[in-house]
């Protein structure tokens, strides 16, 4: 209940058994109570439902829940949205500029009600100034070093409900494969995206305190003492005083958390980077459409090895698979491509080769079938020597 000094008026404000507001009743002098407002919710909320006119006025907030405008449910004659207020805050709240109605909810919208008395805004728990600010009580629950720190000096993503505490904004875990949400937790700061490998919130959250076995196998002797005395220098790697370098124990840690360091890394830009690659693999683009091997390909002795590069001249999105070519003129080759077909002129797959036998060259550099192993190929075909 509040009662303003100046007009006489009292606010009734009734909650849910959640807490939240469900309706506001206001008395006039010695009036009869009325039902004012009524809050309208979706997952936050969204406007306020005025009993007496029998009309709905919606708000926009921005990212942190203050009030900008508000506006009414039905359009101007032109069609144009019904503006009832607007505002504009400094980052600790104070108003900057504001126009319209005066509305009730202002910086942090729902939970800070600015008092026409005292200018100050009501919270559950204490009074906010937002000219300078900082709250006018100690805090009781002590976050901060200073009891009096408005949003932990931090307005801009710093929300206090209720004037105990800044709720943190969330930490937020993704599959690095999917790029899904799998869990959140609460820590101060902005917002941090953590990609992991796991799929489920407990893939994260819950560790293996010892050694776990299965309770369906049944294990020898030696297996059980194995497993034993590995659980047991996991342990000792884990408590291991890494000042004595003497002890053979510090020197095996040290090994082996590098090795799980680097394998570690390794296998996070490896997997980071695989998806990627393989689109560009497909797509002929990848080293800016020179392939797997760049621009120089790969020598192999006398032999030139290419895979997967571009070749625009045999259409769009064509490209050579695999070419292993003798490095000089008119030697050895082999090639797989997908390309235009010379016989259709569609896209497809199609191979060539030309080789030597006993110092005979047979193929030629005609498009064959899409297998150089397809019997359809005339491979064994000698190719008459020029004259």
């Amino acid at each position: 209940m509040k009662k303003d000094h100046r007009t006489c008026a009292v606010t009734w404000y009734s909650y849910d058994g959640n807490g939240t507001l469900a309706a506001i009743f206001e008395q006039q002098g010695t009036g009869a109570i009325q039902l004012k407002e009524q809050p309208v919710y979706g997952s936050d909320r969204l406007g306020t439902f005025y009993r007496l006119g029998s009309n709905y006025q919606y708000t926009i907030t921005d990212h942190i829940g203050n009030t900008r405008v508000v506006i009414n449910r039905n359009k101007t004659a032109r069609g144009a949205a019904d503006i009832v207020y607007y505002a504009d805050y400094y980052p600790f709240g104070m108003e900057l500029r504001s126009g319209g109605i005066e509305n009730r909810y202002g910086y942090q919208g729902l939970y800070a009600e600015k008092d026409k008395e005292i200018g100050w805004n009501n919270l559950e728990l204490r009074n906010y100034d937002a000219a300078v600010g900082r709250w006018l009580t100690t805090d009781p629950y002590g976050q901060y070093d200073s009891p009096y720190v408005g949003m932990g000096n931090n307005p801009i993503t710093g929300v206090d409900k209720d004037g105990g505490a800044v709720e943190p904004p969330d930490i937020i875990y993704k599959n690095s494969y999917t790029n899904k949400e799998v869990a959140r937790i609460k820590l101060p700061g902005e917002d941090v995206t953590i990609f992991t490998e796991a799929f489920r919130p407990q893939d994260i959250f819950t560790a293996s305190p010892g050694p776990v076995l299965s309770a369906e196998l049944n294990l020898s002797a030696t297996e059980s003492y194995r497993r034993a005395n590995l659980y047991q220098l996991r342990q000792n790697l884990s408590n291991v005083n890494y000042n004595d370098i003497s002890n053979p124990t510090t020197s095996f840690a040290i090994v082996a958390n590098v090795g799980e360091v680097a394998a570690g890394e390794l296998m996070t830009y490896k997997v980071g980077q695989l998806f990627s690659k393989i689109n560009e693999i497909r797509s002929f683009s990848l080293n800016n459409g020179y392939g797997i091997f760049g621009r120089e390909g790969k020598m192999i002795g006398n032999y030139k090895l290419e895979m997967m590069y571009a070749n625009p001249s045999a259409g769009r999105g064509a490209g050579t698979i695999f070419s292993l070519k003798q490095d000089v003129k008119g030697g050895a080759l082999w090639r797989w491509d997908y390309g235009k077909l010379h016989s259709t002129g569609e896209m497809g797959y199609h191979s060539t080769i030309r080789y030597y036998w006993k110092g005979v060259k047979y193929g030629n550099t005609a498009q064959r079938t899409a297998w150089p192993s397809s019997l359809k190929a005339p491979f064994y075909k000698e190719i008459p020597k020029m004259k």
